[in-house]
């Protein structure tokens, strides 16, 4: 069986007939779906640089050598030729390889058409999707009903700033729906336990129509999924490093912590002579919502933090586990406290 010659992927992958019709294993043993040391275009750098991206390519692969070796519809081999070229297209840049590999993923764990009687195959798509996020102030909650065509509507959030759509998509394929108006298209694509969702937008009319800075994109779990993830930390939305520093803040700010958290949307880190300065602030909240983080070397620790009040005028509160300092603000948080406001009042936290 010929694979595509124009392929840099398949063309270094071996099929072995005599070990199961579709059998397609790397003749390198590397998790790509090519030999590494040979790889010489941008696209093929970023993938063995990249492990996700590396395990992608095999599977991807894999599965078009099995889809192959079921079908010989020339209409297959061109599907894979375009695909390769929206893949190469990327160059060296990850997330989009990233999305163009997903969606193709999807597409290729389709069982070859006329092999399923689709009918009696279970919906898929029917049910509440939320946005995989790491941060508390960036969510999208996905619905989708109906059949033909399925009928979705989107909820999304970026700090203060929302979209909402409502449409309907055409379901192509049992892992692929599409979306597409004037100026949006939607793609809806399953993958495994998974839904990707792959916005694009032209200059036409208002695009999707999300808010500033709001966008649909990304990879969706289901609404059971999320509801048993465990809550966000700074330890695993990569503000610290370590559990231990994480512990340390946590017992250090008591309530505030979450508060804290719920900050961590926009983000900008300074290091210098072993302390790390990380700003944090929440889009379309700045006037509202800030924190600013010193980590000295380990665990110790300065942190301001803007909260409203009980006469809901803001304050900011100032944490320190370094005895000496707790009644002095360090020099950045003191600058980050006169650019916030002035007149903003001060406690001195125990």
């Amino acid at each position: 069986m010929e694979l595509l010659k124009s392929s840099p992927v398949a063309r270094r992958w071996l099929v072995i007939g005599t070990l199961g019709a579709g059998l397609v294993l790397p003749i390198s043993g590397r998790t790509a779906g090519f030999d590494c040391s040979k790889a010489a275009s941008a696209t093929e750098k970023a993938i063995c640089g990249d492990g996700s991206l590396s395990k992608m390519d095999g599977q991807m692969t894999a599965l078009w050598g099995t889809l192959r070796a079921k079908s010989s519809d020339p209409a297959i081999r061109q599907a894979q030729r375009q695909w390769l070229e929206k893949r190469d297209a990327c160059g060296g840049d990850v997330a989009c390889l990233t999305k163009t590999y997903q969606q193709r993923l999807g597409e290729l764990q389709e069982p070859v058409a006329g092999s399923v009687d689709r009918r009696s195959a279970p919906p898929r798509f029917q049910q509440t999707w939320e946005l995989d996020s790491r941060s508390e102030t960036v969510a999208s909650e996905l619905k989708i009903t109906g059949t033909k065509p399925l009928h979705f509507e989107l909820h999304a959030e970026d700090g203060g700033n929302v979209g909402e759509l409502e449409g309907s998509a055409i379901q192509d394929s049992r892992s692929h729906a599409r979306y597409k108006q004037p100026g949006c298209q939607l793609d809806f694509v399953l993958q495994g336990e998974r839904l990707i969702v792959d916005e694009k937008e032209t200059a036409e009319k208002d695009g999707c129509g999300a808010g500033m800075g709001v966008s649909y994109d990304g990879s969706y779990i289901t609404a059971k999924q999320f509801a048993s993830r465990p809550a966000a930390n700074l330890q695993t939305l990569e503000i610290v490093p370590t559990v231990a520093e994480d512990a340390a803040i946590h017992k250090l700010l008591g309530n505030d912590y979450a508060t804290l958290v719920g900050d961590v949307n926009e983000v900008s880190t300074d290091t210098a002579m072993g302390t790390t300065t990380t700003t944090l602030w929440v889009r379309g909240l700045g006037g509202i919502s800030g924190a600013i983080l010193m980590n000295h070397e380990g665990l110790d620790f300065w942190i301001g933090l803007l909260v409203p009040g009980s006469d809901h005028q803001i304050r900011m509160r100032y944490y320190t586990n370094v005895t000496q300092d707790k009644k002095t603000l360090p020099k950045p948080i003191r600058d980050w406290h006169e650019q916030s406001g002035k007149t903003i009042p001060i406690d001195m936290m125990p």
